[in-house]
């Protein structure tokens, strides 16, 4: 099995989020759209966007299906206006993607610094379930792009190829 951070198509549509009224958070499009497209870029083989946390950045963050919350690099917490303490577990950040899309999370720290070397460039965290979970993503590899779309409003229409795919403990999409 391999995780579809790693799997390279041309655009690949993973559904996260089937209803989005189960997560209890309201999350609200620009200008009542029914998406938001990204630059992307692939590094180490991984997907790469920008994003601000809190009105800071905006910061280059993995997009990682693979990672069940989005922890922030404790190495730049102060960069990104974020205390690095270790009681962090009742607080929260908001994630702010393109232009006014923001999602509230958790915060969680992490050390980023080992991975560092790999991308050549600091990264400032990882953007997965607890992100992804509020949209339908659709990573466009060759056009560089990622595009997240609001599920109440989203229709697939196209001549796509389904894969079927298993959600490993619940937040890991993996295909054969």
């Amino acid at each position: 099995m391999i995780t579809f951070t790693r799997f390279m198509l041309f655009a690949l549509i993973l559904f996260v989020a089937a209803d989005q009224r189960g997560t209890g958070q309201d999350i609200r499009f620009p200008n009542d759209g029914a998406f938001v497209r990204l630059p992307m870029e692939i590094q180490a083989n991984g997907p790469f966007i920008r994003a601000k946390v809190n009105g800071r950045g905006p910061f280059v963050f993995e997009v990682d299906t693979g990672s069940m919350t989005s922890p922030l690099a404790s190495e730049l917490a102060r960069e990104m206006g974020l205390e690095n303490s270790h009681s962090t577990s009742k607080r929260s950040v908001k994630i702010t993607l393109g232009d006014g899309l923001s999602v509230p999370m958790p915060l969680d720290l992490a050390s980023f610094a080992g991975l560092w070397p790999l991308t050549g460039r600091r990264i400032y965290g990882d953007l997965g379930y607890s992100i992804l979970k509020h949209f339908v993503v659709e990573f466009g590899y060759e056009n560089g792009y990622l595009t997240l779309y609001d599920p109440k409003k989203y229709r697939y229409s196209g001549n796509g190829v389904s894969f079927p795919f298993s959600m490993e403990m619940g937040y890991d999409p993996q295909i054969e």
